[in-house]
């Protein structure tokens, strides 16, 4: 195998690199030690999130034995193919972690930066999937980790390519910081205008009244489904029932059926769709869309909705879903659908009429029911501008990190085989 690879570059078992496991609690540790304790569930990829309090030994899970220090790698060996590994930076001497991990800590001037993302890398997936036992919880042992081969530069190629990589997780991490911050953000935001509205002319409303549906702007009125309705088609209508349209039905190719899991956020998403025969879509005439239809889950993820984009105009809803057809001239469908979605008094209602024995479902006589605050067609519009403008930032922030992270792939495909070789000068 190392005729593979660059001069100077060699295959190192993991155990000759770093100590793994160095420091572990004794069953004799005193039962009063207090330490924040690290389980499985607080570790993704890169990332992990810190307890909020402290547990005492003899209340912590029997578990928690494996200490942690700053600069350490914490490696998931519970379902590794998860990637559930981070390079722990939190300061601190109270660190404990699950048995489930495995603790490196880089030994003979190895650098635990490139440690953590060499076993990352395809590499060392290609080698866990061979190790992996157990098919309802598969995972690895100590001795598998110890005898990972890790592909290792020199000490200060190691250095130089951990500082590249560090660099490109950095700045991941400041943008989805900002995601963060732009969500918390749209979420206020949408509390406030779809509750006391935007005004007109840049002047906020000033005079509220009580309704169904709780303090809402003196000039908005409450409707219910019936009350948006337009001549053209029902102002409800649920998908085909069952028998109507069965998987037995389904093609590659023809007219598109719309499923809950073509609900995305905001948008229609078109992978994994199915489809019906043309004859079977005429069949099914009465449950299809046009655009600025409002369709929405009536099962599971009840409210989970989106408007109709042109494209889309004549594709059949499945059976879990339901369609609103209003008069576009009073009511805008995204601001409908922000309301259902997000609305607190929309929300509410909802949660109220769903019922649980075992799976949640609304029928179309508990939906016509929901009360909607509505404003002006003009001020509906001046919301959903307001909510699609910070919905733009965030999209855009989000495509970065996914170039971001597609940038970092490609980087350590090149950097951690030798493909592509650093200046260390």
């Amino acid at each position: 195998m190392s005729n593979q690879l660059p001069k100077g570059w060699t295959y190192n078992l993991l155990s000759t690199l770093a100590d793994i496991d160095k420091d572990t609690l004794k069953g004799s540790t005193n039962p009063n030690y207090k330490f924040s304790y690290i389980d499985i569930g607080s570790v993704s990829t890169g990332k992990v999130v810190l307890p909020n309090n402290e547990v005492s030994f003899s209340e912590a899970p029997s578990r928690a034995r494996k200490k942690v220090q700053f600069d350490d790698v914490l490696m998931s060996t519970v379902r590794p193919n998860l990637k559930s590994f981070a390079h722990f930076k939190a300061k601190g001497s109270n660190f404990i972690a699950s048995t489930g991990f495995a603790v490196l800590r880089a030994k003979n001037g190895n650098n635990n930066s490139f440690l953590f993302n060499a076993i990352l890398s395809d590499d060392i997936s290609r080698q866990i999937d061979a190790l992996v036992v157990g098919s309802n919880y598969p995972a690895i042992n100590s001795s598998d980790v110890k005898n990972l081969e890790i592909v290792t530069p020199s000490k200060p190629e190691q250095q130089k390519i951990a500082a590249i990589l560090t660099s490109v997780d950095d700045v991941i991490e400041k943008t989805q910081a900002q995601i963060n911050k732009l969500k918390d953000l749209k979420t206020g935001m949408m509390q406030e205008l779809l509750t006391r509205g935007i005004g007109i002319d840049g002047k906020p409303h000033t005079e509220f009244k009580d309704s169904p549906v709780g303090r809402i702007p003196k000039g908005w009125d409450v409707w219910t489904l019936d009350d948006m309705s337009e001549k053209r088609k029902p102002v409800l209508k649920t998908g085909p029932f069952g028998s109507s349209l069965k998987s037995s039905d389904f093609k590659e190719k023809g007219v598109p059926v719309i499923n809950i899991q073509n609900l995305g956020v905001g948008k229609l998403e078109t992978k994994n769709i199915y489809f019906v025969t043309n004859e079977k879509a005429r069949e099914l005439s009465g449950y299809s869309v046009s655009e600025g239809d409002l369709v929405f889950s009536r099962v599971a993820d009840v409210g989970r909705s989106v408007v109709i984009p042109k494209e889309a105009i004549g594709w059949i809803m499945s059976s879990n879903l339901m369609r609103i057809s209003t008069d576009k001239s009073k009511v805008d469908s995204k601001y409908l659908m922000y309301q259902l979605v997000n609305g607190p008094s929309v929300t509410l209602q909802l949660n109220q009429m769903v019922s649980d024995g075992g799976r949640q479902v609304v029928t179309g006589p508990t939906i016509k029911q929901l009360q909607f605050p509505i404003p002006s067609i003009t001020e509906q519009k001046m919301i959903v501008n307001k909510i699609d403008s910070i919905d733009y930032y965030l999209n855009e922030k989000v495509k970065k990190v996914s170039q971001l992270n597609a940038i970092k792939k490609a980087l350590m495909q090149d950097l951690l085989t030798g493909k592509v070789r650093v200046n260390v000068d």
